[in-house]
């Protein structure tokens, strides 16, 4: 799911995988949703994690300013 499709409108717990590894099968197979920041063109590398924080951060934020 793109991370603007999700509903952070109620109490969540993000969890940010690394950017290699991202999160542990375990982990994964505990959640509710797996969300994803899609790039504009042919990117091949990852967002680390103080970026992928700051773009969801501004989504829920923006989510919850309704």
């Amino acid at each position: 799911m793109i991370y603007t499709d999700a509903n952070f409108t109620q109490p969540i717990v993000l969890l940010i995988g690394g950017e290699i590894r991202g999160l542990s099968s375990k982990v994964l197979k505990e959640s509710d949703q797996n969300i994803f920041i899609p790039y504009a063109n042919d990117f091949h590398n990852a967002l680390n994690a103080a970026g992928a924080s700051a773009v969801l951060g501004f989504e829920i934020l923006r989510q919850r300013s309704k």
